[in-house]
């Protein structure tokens, strides 16, 4: 599996990110994918840039039109941690979080119910609505 890193570059621009993407493929059951914050370039071979950090995400057994729904999601969440709180991944995963708690959807295992409310929260209703737009008009090729 690979996406064009054109693709990554056009989406970061798009969305206005000071930091670029990188993104990683993996194999799992567990979730289609997760935003993990800005990092020290996580993977070799990378050019050095302003900040010297990345957004890092994760996308799990990527397929379809989903995957680039996911992709545009997780990519939502970048922006959150720019735009809303300085660039500070920890500030994001603790409001993420606390949202999270708040309509009884923290940790382990979820209801039905509790991922409805939980697909309510801030971060993550706009990840969804942006994420829908996104794919609609950009959407991203994962080969």
């Amino acid at each position: 599996m690979r996406i064009d890193p054109l693709q990554i570059t056009d989406a970061e621009e798009i969305l206005g990110l000071e930091h670029p993407v990188y993104v990683q493929i993996r194999k799992a059951k567990h979730f289609a994918g997760k935003y993990i914050g800005l990092q020290d370039h996580p993977h070799s071979g990378c050019a050095p840039f302003p900040g010297g950090k990345d957004h890092h995400v994760i996308l799990i057994n990527p397929r379809g039109p989903d995957a680039s729904n996911t992709l545009w999601h997780e990519l939502t969440h970048a922006l959150q941690c720019e735009r809303d709180f300085d660039s500070d991944f920890l500030a994001l995963a603790k409001k993420h979080t606390a949202d999270s708690k708040a309509v009884g959807a923290g940790g382990g295992v979820k209801s039905a119910d509790a991922i409805k409310r939980y697909r309510k929260t801030p971060l993550e209703k706009e990840a969804i609505e942006n994420a829908e737009k996104m794919h609609a008009k950009y959407p991203f090729d994962i080969k």
